[in-house]
Parts: structure tokens; C-alpha cells; sequence
């Protein structure tokens, strides 16, 4: 099967369209639907030339890659260093003199620590999970069990009708 020609003006538009979608990929917000915005693009069109462009997806892998480093790098300087904070108090920042400067904190993130902690080491810092399979029953013993409670079940919805009926007495 022969391969379809593209007009050079064409194949120029599309390299445009991936240049300017991997531009604000890599600026903005790096959420595929904002960069498609930024770039007057579809977000399907991105994920189509991610299968069938192989150069275009390297280059995203990379920019995506770059910017998970950067993301990282503030994880890190948030939990470690944290953010200064103005103190507010009814909405306006808080001053120990009335022409003092403002009053401001620094908030750490131990959640971000934590994630950090856990993702360089794992065999210390990751979530553990346990599940007890022993039981003290055989599968017979389990069948009788489940046996005798649908038929206690059995015996109570019976009563609760007997008394249910008795407490509204004879109809006049």
C-alpha cells in the first residue's frame, strides 16, 4: 500500500501544532488539556501523534521527565525548608508593632517528606499491608455456620411478622 502525500504546508502546520503543544506543556500547567487549550488543539490529537509519531512521544517523554525533576525539587525544598506564611488575623496580616512588618511563618510539608522518604526508600518507609488468611474452621465447619445464620435469620423474620401482627391487633 502506497503512503499517503502530505503537502509540505501541512507537515509544516502539524510540527507547529507539536512545538507549540510541547512550548506550553513545558511553561504552563503540564496537564495535557492545558496545553492543548494554549496550543488550539484537540487533547486527542496529542495522545494520536504520542502512536503514531514516535519522534514527537520521545520528545514529550523527555519534557515530561524534566518537569517531574522540577516537581521534585520543590517536594523537596516544601518539606525541608517549607513556605513562609503571612500570619492574617480577620483577613489582614498580623503586626507586632503598627508599622512593624507583617508576621510570617514557615509551614513544612510532612506529607511531602513522607512521599519523598517513600519513594528513596521504599523497603523502609513503604505502606504495609497485612492480610491473616489462618482461620480455625474447616470448609464443612464454615458451611454450618452459614447454614445455622440464614436459618436464625429465618426463625427472626418469622417473629418479627408474628409480632408485628399482634401489636396491630383485630381490624374494626
Amino acid at each position: 500500500m502506497a503512503k499517503k502525500k502530505t503537502s509540505p504546508g501541512v507537515a509544516l502546520k502539524k510540527l507547529d501544532r507539536q512545538e507549540l503543544f510541547l512550548t506550553a506543556y513545558a511553561k504552563g500547567l503540564p496537564t495535557v488539556a492545558t496545553a492543548a487549550k494554549t496550543a488550539r488543539m484537540d487533547r486527542g490529537t496529542h495522545f494520536a501523534w504520542m502512536k503514531t509519531d514516535e519522534r514527537y512521544a520521545e520528545r514529550f517523554n523527555a519534557l515530561r521527565d524534566e518537569r517531574v525533576d522540577e516537581f521534585e525539587v520543590e517536594a523537596a525544598r516544601r518539606a525541608v525548608q517549607g513556605v513562609s506564611r503571612l500570619v492574617l488575623h480577620n483577613g489582614a496580616p498580623v503586626r507586632l508593632t503598627k508599622k512593624g512588618k507583617p508576621l510570617e511563618i514557615t509551614e513544612y510539608s510532612d506529607a511531602l517528606l513522607m512521599f519523598i522518604l517513600k519513594a528513596e526508600r521504599p523497603g523502609k518507609y513503604k505502606d504495609r499491608q497485612a492480610v491473616d488468611v489462618h482461620h480455625s474452621h474447616d470448609i464443612n465447619e464454615w458451611a454450618e455456620i452459614c447454614r445455622r445464620s440464614r436459618q436464625l435469620t429465618r426463625e427472626g423474620d418469622i417473629i418479627d411478622a408474628e409480632v408485628s401482627a399482634r401489636s396491630n391487633g383485630p381490624t374494626k
